[in-house]
């Protein structure tokens, strides 16, 4: 059965590939993306 591709955006930990092999995720494909006029705020 063809699975089908699916975008999926992660942000925080979840951009560590070594988290996501820990769940047994392993992107085949990614890209670095930023949204203008946003970042994340350490608090």
């Amino acid at each position: 059965m063809n699975m089908p591709e699916v975008w999926t955006f992660f942000y925080g930990s979840y951009i560590n590939r070594d988290v996501l092999a820990e769940v047994e995720y392993r992107p085949v494909q990614y890209e670095v993306a930023r949204l203008s006029g946003f970042d994340i705020e350490s608090r």
